[in-house]
């Protein structure tokens, strides 16, 4: 045999000797690969967990303690300005109630300055600092008239005018913080539902990341068995108690893991369920307050409209002017309070539609009627081109479609320039009727468009055009749209105006 012969075979004998190797070593290789695949989705859980347990220590020590706070301190002021009202029409004979009512507001201003420097430790944010400073900053003057008030009183000038303007000037303040304390708890709550949607994305992809730890370790543990059964023939009993050693090894490696991962999920539906009883609770307070509310709210207009309808007596200009503003406020307390409740009712899938054929022309000339004074004071023209022609009547809740046009039909207006217009038209496209509501107002920024129709959303720059707003009314109008069948879509270009559009089927068969 030649030496080249020699050293061909000696080549081909370590080829195969590699090639051996590698197919021997091929199963633990993909073991190793999805071992590291394993760690690096546990990784990811840890951090996803860490983070749910950030935001739920956030919910327990911030969020719920500044919502708790914001209650207490609008019924201290409620009590204040009740106490306040009850000392306006006071005489001397009456000096032992006003004594009562006095130390009612001490309390009460004692109680909002302890709440007040608990909510400054609490919130973070930037924007709700600058409201609560601003609430405090007003509450600090509501002090210092108190003050000079009891002053006045311990020194008999309590039913001198100094004292009586003292009175308004403190009741003004308490209105004007009440305002202030809304918005903050408007931010709060905002905050608060955006937090929650966070913590369950992260929910959400805690569990992803569990399942794939089950199937990746589940696969490994089949390859590890295929692989000892596969070698265990081939090699003497001394290899093969090494590899029930191994495997003995990786079975108790994968029963901690598998511990370790239901206590993780454990933990998550704990979390979850603490969620979702916050969220429950929290529709029915904001139910329960509403309910509550609309009694008074009524009440009030009632008493309202006596006293401009003259069935208490006349009134002169200024008086009925003031009672304008009042109901005007009173109107949009009551919008707000239904849509509060609208809110609930769509939540918790309760709300109710009452379906008849309805002319869609007819509703929007009712919802005008309402709002040509509030356009008229700003000098505003309306274009209705809906006006006598024939639409199809439209399978719809009269009730539901008035609440769609008048928030498209307000904010309009709201956000118009003095001196501008608005149109508002109907077509008839067929199987569907299309209204439209145009102005040639400020505009929505590109940034701002995509959350347009979320919930308790207002615009940065519709908020600071407009201060007054609950950011329910596009919410509310998609989902009754959309309830109806029906689609709801908006083209704005800064600067320019906005124009919204929505469509409501038409029933076959339907008349004109």
């Amino acid at each position: 045999m030649s030496k080249d012969e020699t050293k061909r075979i000696s080549i081909d004998s370590d080829g195969e000797s590699i090639i051996s190797k590698v197919k021997k070593h091929k199963l633990l290789i993909v073991v190793f690969i999805f071992a590291s695949f394993i760690l690096a989705i546990g990784i990811f859980g840890a951090l996803a967990l860490q983070g749910i347990s950030s935001a739920s220590v956030s919910f327990a020590t911030k969020d719920v303690p500044a919502i708790s706070a914001m209650y207490e301190l609008e019924e201290l002021f409620t009590k204040e300005n009740v106490s306040i009202n009850r000392l306006i029409p006071l005489t001397e004979i009456d000096k032992k109630n006003a004594d009562i009512n006095i130390k009612v507001i001490n309390e009460s201003n004692n109680s909002v300055n302890n709440l007040l420097s608990n909510l400054e430790k609490i919130i973070t944010n930037e924007e709700e600092k600058n409201s609560l400073k601003e609430a405090t900053e007003r509450f600090d003057l509501l002090d210092i008239k108190s003050s000079e008030f009891s002053k006045e009183v311990r020194e008999g000038k309590m039913y001198e005018v100094e004292a009586s303007q003292l009175l308004l000037s403190m009741q003004s303040l308490v209105l004007q913080t009440q305002e202030e304390l809304f918005n903050l708890s408007h931010m709060i709550s905002r905050r608060v539902h955006e937090n929650s949607l966070v913590l369950r994305d992260k929910q959400a992809f805690m569990r992803r990341n569990i399942l794939l730890l089950l199937i990746c370790g589940l696969f490994i543990a089949a390859l590890a068995g295929l692989f000892i059964g596969k070698h265990s023939v081939l090699k003497p009993m001394a290899s093969t108690e090494e590899h029930v050693k191994e495997l003995a090894e990786l079975n108790d490696e994968l029963n901690r893991s598998n511990k370790l991962l239901v206590q993780r999920d454990t933990s998550l539906s704990e979390v979850n369920d603490r969620l979702r009883q916050q969220d429950t609770v929290r529709s029915e307070f904001v139910s329960t307050v509403a309910h509550q509310l609309r009694t008074p709210l009524a009440g009030i207009k009632w008493t309202i409209d006596m006293l401009v309808n003259g069935d208490i007596g006349k009134l002169n200009v200024d008086q009925n002017t003031m009672l304008f503003k009042i109901a005007d406020s009173n109107d949009r307390m009551i919008r707000f309070v239904n849509d509060l409740l609208s809110l609930s009712r769509m939540e918790s899938g309760r709300l109710e539609y009452n379906f008849a054929l309805i002319n869609l022309q007819h509703v929007a000339e009712s919802v005008l009627l309402d709002l040509y004074p509030v356009a008229n004071r700003k000098q505003i023209s309306i274009n209705f081109r809906g006006k006598g022609i024939n639409l199809p009547e439209v399978m719809a809740d009269k009730d539901k479609m008035r609440v769609v046009f008048q928030n498209l039909l307000e904010n309009s207006v709201k956000y118009s320039p003095q001196g501008g217009h608005v149109t508002i038209e109907l077509r008839n496209r067929g199987m569907e009727v299309l209204a439209s509501v145009i102005d040639e107002g400020m505009g929505i920024p590109k940034d701002e468009q995509k959350n347009i129709f979320n919930r308790f959303y207002r615009a940065p720059s519709a908020a600071k055009a407009e201060s007054d707003g609950s950011g329910l009314g596009l919410y509310l109008a998609k989902n009754i749209v959309e309830g109806h069948g029906g689609k709801i879509w908006f083209e704005s270009e800064t600067g320019k105006g906005t124009s919204f559009y929505f469509t409501i089927p038409v029933p076959k068969g339907g008349t004109v």
